[in-house]
């Protein structure tokens, strides 16, 4: 047998209901795809763009809410986690610029050089108080 049999190309079949087939449809005219080429992207694991993400129904929006206290109590608690989020970020900036610092106590081989962290003892007196504080950040 020539070669050029092994090279043809192979089909795999698949059965839908028409809920399904009218979904991969859709989703492959959004991205200018036919469904059987929006179907062996997704089966084969490739990215495809844009991603579509389903609005779920039971989901609250701003407009379910006509009463304006309502409204500030949403924006509140949404200043709120803002900020919260914000503290958030700064304490992992915090410890992401501790863990560099002791990095440069460890060398290539994962080793750590025990004299120069022994001698450092701004880092030490870090983690001292990251440990005291459970995790807060207290120091300068």
């Amino acid at each position: 047998m020539s070669s050029s049999f092994n090279k043809k190309a192979k089909t795999i079949n698949v059965n839908l209901t028409q809920d399904e087939y009218n979904k991969i449809q859709k989703l492959a005219e959004i991205r200018h795809l036919n469904p059987t080429s929006y179907t062996k992207q997704v089966a084969l694991g490739n990215r495809i763009k844009p991603t579509v993400i389903e609005y779920p129904q039971e989901q609250t929006t701003l407009d379910d809410y006509n009463d304006s206290n309502d409204l500030n109590e949403i924006i509140e608690q949404l200043k709120n986690d803002n900020e919260a989020l914000k503290s958030d970020v700064e304490a992992f900036r915090v410890k992401a610029n501790l863990l560099d610092e002791f990095l440069t106590h460890v060398n290539e081989n994962a080793y750590i050089d025990f004299d120069g962290f022994r001698d450092d003892e701004e880092l030490r007196y870090k983690l001292k108080n990251i440990k005291q504080n459970e995790g807060g950040v207290t120091f300068e």
